[in-house]
């Protein structure tokens, strides 16, 4: 594995701006993300907007790779990356509200054999401090921390399971100046918390979700099993190239629950309408109370979601990417407004970009 980057992008409230060809609000949908993804060179886009707890807009627009000729649509799907994050997060809401699980649940607790073993800052980590990072667990954002693992065998919860307990062994690392300290290897562990609960591994735990939620959804990149999905682009020596399905670059396994599910925008945009409409006072698959709890249960950052409250002004947003994709969502709570866009690129002109044009959709939706 060449690297792992998973960019969280804590956003101030509002909307942004950049300096691309006008948008106009006379413009249709279909103009306003060519003229986007001209402006920031992005292969194709999906937006979907959320409002009033109803879905009001998705579109798609663009090429499933750069140098090809076939487009995408509402069906295609592209790369959540630490957008995984939230639906680890809620299918955790959902074995709490079943009583499989409970929020202050300590690791320890589930590692019997090990518990002479684990560091003593780890001794009082709980399931909900792995979930918000603030166990103290190393980040595990970079390929260079991965490289240096042992190449464990076995299932992929086997695996996760090696790796937990090797975490778990490394001294931790804080910044005392955060709130919290984000660490994808913190969800890996998450995850194995959630198969010693239940009996059944992450991955069954997704299938099982999505099945009942009837949402499509793809583990890894798009482009693994089925070609004709949208195939990410990663700047390299030679300019942005497209990363086919037989690239080297991938995420380890047992570590997919921090940052590697694929959707296209319709199912995406359902999952995120289900929070909209939890945070707004209904139960739908989680209770509403939950849904309060995994967007705002605790400042800066709660469970999968990161959060400000200013300006008489509750928004929750997340950002996701391992380089080859971008996914950005934001909820307005008190505007009753989401915004979700995603892109199959993730260079510093593809997210202005993104950014310019969830301003744009922010404008003309939230009155």
């Amino acid at each position: 594995m060449k690297k792992y980057i998973i960019i969280l992008t804590l956003s101030c409230i509002g909307f942004f701006a950049f300096g691309q060809e006008k948008l106009s609000n006379d413009d249709n949908i279909s103009t306003v993300l060519k003229k986007t993804r001209k402006y920031a060179a992005i292969p194709a886009i999906a937006v979907a907007v959320i409002k009033d707890g109803k879905i009001v807009l998705t579109a798609a627009d663009g090429l499933i790779k750069m140098d090809g000729d076939d487009t995408v649509s509402l069906e295609s799907k592209f790369h959540l990356g630490s957008n995984t994050k939230a639906i680890t997060s809620f299918i955790a809401g959902k074995l709490v509200e079943e009583g499989k699980i409970k929020w202050d649940d300590k690791l320890i607790n589930a590692l019997p054999d090990y518990k002479d073993k684990i560091l003593d800052d780890y001794r009082d980590v709980t399931f909900e401090m792995l979930l918000s990072h603030r166990a103290k667990i190393r980040p595990y954002t970079s390929g260079a921390e991965f490289l240096k693992l042992d190449k464990w065998k076995g299932t992929i919860s086997e695996r996760r399971l090696a790796f937990t307990k090797f975490v778990l062994s490394q001294k931790p690392t804080i910044d005392p100046s955060k709130t919290f300290n984000y660490s994808n290897a913190g969800y890996a562990i998450a995850a194995f918390m959630m198969e010693n609960a239940t009996g059944k591994s992450w991955e069954d735990l997704v299938k099982e979700t999505m099945t009942n939620l009837k949402l499509q959804y793809t583990l890894g990149f798009p482009n693994r099993q089925d070609a004709n999905q949208p195939w990410g682009h990663m700047a390299g020596v030679a300019g942005m190239q497209s990363t086919g399905p037989n690239h080297a670059y991938k995420l380890e396994d047992f570590v997919a629950s921090a940052g590697d599910v694929s959707m296209n925008i319709t199912d995406y945009a359902n999952f995120v309408l289900l929070h909209q409409q939890g945070l707004l006072g209904s139960d739908n698959y989680l209770k509403s109370e939950t849904y309060q709890k995994i967007h705002f249960g605790l400042p800066e950052y709660a469970f999968g979601w990161g959060n400000q409250q200013a300006n008489e002004q509750k928004v929750s947003y997340h950002d996701g990417s391992a380089g080859t994709f971008y996914c950005h969502a934001i909820m307005n709570t008190t505007a009753k407004l989401s915004i979700i866009i995603m892109a199959n690129v993730a260079d510093k002109k593809g997210i202005e970009g993104i950014y310019g044009l969830q301003q744009f959709l922010g404008n003309k939706f939230e009155k």
